[in-house]
């Protein structure tokens, strides 16, 4: 695949060009979780061969996983210096192999907030040693909470990150998302699963999803 995105980690602007590359050019983003270098590597070796962009991301646990069994995670530390640690690999071998990516952290629930607390401290003095935050972008699902509480964190977080060269405007999907649901929940904005759910009586929205959906597909 031809492509004129520059090899490294994506941060901003370069993260919406990644975007418009795979819309112009028809094709899926894959989002790969990893664990330590020996993954990380196989991924950049792979979009190295396809010669396309990747998404890689950072789950809690394997930020953890990265960071060994001899260390604490009290208070997330366990968890930060192994993500943190895992993303400046990502930064280096990223430009080694010549690969774009958008390094990526995995979902975030409210109680493992000090993880994506302690990655902003990193971004911030990544950000002001190399004029680029350490990740592209961090997941925070808190689905769990109620709506009102939901969008004032993500407000304060897009605050946060907007002092790293993120514009808060061009993020006005994110917050719709946290409004109106998210694929992985099977939001949409539609709200059809919600109603079914209050018909029904049924308490899990998996439950009343009647197909998978994905981009250009609806068979039923």
């Amino acid at each position: 695949m031809s492509h004129s995105i520059q090899p490294g980690v994506a941060t901003g602007r370069e993260v919406q060009k990644i975007f418009k590359l795979a819309k112009e050019k028809g094709f899926a983003l894959p989002a790969v979780n990893v664990i330590g270098s020996n993954t990380i590597n196989s991924v950049l070796e792979t979009a190295k061969a396809l010669n396309a962009p990747v998404i890689i991301q950072f789950s809690n646990g394997g930020g953890q996983f990265n960071a060994g069994k001899g260390l604490s995670n009290d208070n997330q530390k366990a968890a930060i210096a192994g993500s943190i640690a895992g993303a400046k690999h990502v930064h280096e071998m990223a430009e080694a192999y010549g690969v774009p990516v958008i390094l990526h952290t995995d979902h975030c629930a409210k109680k493992l907030l000090p993880w994506i607390d302690g990655l902003l401290d990193a971004s911030e003095k990544h950000f002001e040693e190399t004029g680029k935050s350490l990740y592209s972008s961090h997941m925070i699902d808190l689905s769990e909470e109620p709506l009102e509480e939901n969008i004032e964190i993500c407000k304060a977080y897009l605050k946060r990150m907007s002092k790293m060269g993120i514009d808060e405007k061009e993020l006005w999907w994110y917050l719709d998302l946290r409004k109106y649901g998210t694929v992985p929940h099977s939001g949409f904005g539609l709200g059809f699963e919600r109603m079914v759910m209050f018909c029904t009586g049924m308490s899990n929205i998996r439950d009343v999803i009647p197909y998978p959906r994905t981009p250009k597909n609806a068979s039923f």
